[in-house]
């Protein structure tokens, strides 16, 4: 996916959540189960924590950046 289209889906998710996503929202943008999501940051398959504990919380755009291929974030 290129970089404008991922701008793109940043806006979108950020107009809906806001800057800082659960991982249940993190679950629905990808379309996963919850305990999918669960699995990967505990593998440590994205770094995207911006605050550990309840509730975790990820930063929206490099969650994104992660899922749709932009290195730089991943």
């Amino acid at each position: 996916m290129d970089n404008q289209a991922i701008e793109k889906l940043i806006e979108h998710y950020q107009n809906k959540y806001g800057p800082l996503i659960t991982l249940q929202q993190a679950a629905d943008i990808r379309g996963h189960q919850l305990q999918t999501v669960y699995d990967h940051s505990s593998q440590g398959r994205f770094d995207a924590f911006k605050r550990r504990g309840r509730p975790v919380l990820l930063e929206l755009d490099a969650y994104i950046r992660h899922l749709f291929g932009d290195s730089d974030e991943a």
